[in-house]
């Protein structure tokens, strides 16, 4: 899986952009060609909601440097398997 692209234009989002929109509550990005805004779909949210409370609860039963490096990875790799629709 890659980053994705915009569903109009067909741009690519830029690993920043999608990583910056973790962070952001409304997990929105718009495309920097067209301006399209695009919403986090459903089922990310979800893996989202359930890997959170998994990885902070790892905190608790793993040595603190494997929790750690889980909760990293997760931020990291969030662009990769994070999909967008445009918003209607």
């Amino acid at each position: 899986m890659g980053i994705q692209k915009c569903k109009v234009c067909n741009h690519q989002f830029t690993y920043k952009e999608i990583f910056i929109s973790f962070f952001n509550i409304f997990n929105r990005v718009y495309c920097s060609k067209c301006h399209t805004k695009h919403i986090l779909m459903v089922y990310v949210r979800l893996l989202n909601g359930l890997l959170t409370p998994l990885l902070l609860f790892s905190v608790l039963l793993l040595p603190w440097p494997l929790s750690l490096l889980l909760i990293i990875l997760d931020v990291l790799i969030f662009p990769y398997y994070a999909r967008y629709h445009p918003a209607d």
